[in-house]
């Protein structure tokens, strides 16, 4: 059970750091 929370942890993290790029990505291109 820890092992599935350490990955959900995991996957989360990348994906608010693909979206953290995204939005920085687009911040940039608007600008």
């Amino acid at each position: 059970q820890s092992k599935v929370k350490y990955t959900l942890k995991k996957t989360v993290g990348m994906t608010v750091k693909s979206v953290n790029i995204f939005v920085q990505g687009v911040r940039v291109t608007n600008l």
